[in-house]
């Protein structure tokens, strides 16, 4: 699945977290280590997160980024 912005991603993520695991969006900041209120605001593109701390969250939803870059030629 491809997305074209991290508040994307994350929204996607913890929806289907709960819907599939029944993990809140406190539970889920309890399990990466992450603030309940920093995910909140990377949701709403208040701030954007650094790439271990997004992976962390990301993981803790179920889920594994695959990064990849490709030239465009």
């Amino acid at each position: 699945m491809t997305f074209n912005t991290t508040s994307e991603m994350l929204t996607y993520a913890l929806y289907q977290a709960e819907a599939k695991y029944g993990r809140t969006r406190k539970m889920v900041a309890k399990i990466s280590g992450v603030g309940y209120n920093t995910i909140g605001s990377w949701v709403n593109e208040a701030n954007k997160p650094e790439f271990h701390r997004l992976k962390s969250v990301i993981s803790a939803c179920g889920f594994h980024i695959n990064y990849s870059m490709e030239a465009k030629v």
